[in-house]
């Protein structure tokens, strides 16, 4: 085939060198995904709001609403998302969640189309509950 590159003339790649990861051995096997979006923690003494900043297949980045602790346990919940977790660090507000079953690429996948929509969708959401106001179509909130 006259189009195929000729691999003989192609310099051989030298094996990317280890990156050293001092204490960070066994952390961060899977790759994060940024979100940005709200979830719900469920937590032994009630529910409580928080804001997903990334994701990974075994963790989360979150800011609660509420204080948490090290070592503290609960539920993550958000769109396919339902995965019990422990808390492994805080800082500042923000939270390392570790979840006790490895989470599905297609659940990240989801939420990360989710989080790249968000803005537009609660845009849209909005726009058309105005309407449906204006027209006296809505129904009563029940805040």
């Amino acid at each position: 085939m006259a189009d195929s590159p000729d691999w003989r003339r192609i310099p051989a790649m030298d094996p990317v060198p280890p990156r050293d990861i001092g204490n960070d051995a066994g952390r961060r096997n899977n790759l994060r995904a940024p979100l940005g979006i709200p979830g719900l923690l469920v937590l032994r003494d009630g529910k409580c709001s928080c804001l997903v900043e990334d994701i990974s297949r075994q963790g989360a980045c979150v800011v609660a609403d509420e204080e948490l602790q090290i070592g503290d346990h609960g539920m993550l919940q958000r769109d396919g998302l339902d995965h019990f977790f422990t808390v492994h660090w805080v800082d500042e507000g923000r939270c390392g969640l570790s979840f006790d079953r490895v989470v599905p690429k297609d659940v990240i996948l989801d939420l990360r189309y989710l989080a790249e929509n968000y803005d537009a969708a609660t845009e849209d959401r909005l726009r058309a509950y105005g309407r449906e106001w204006v027209a006296g179509e809505t129904a009563p909130s029940r805040d």
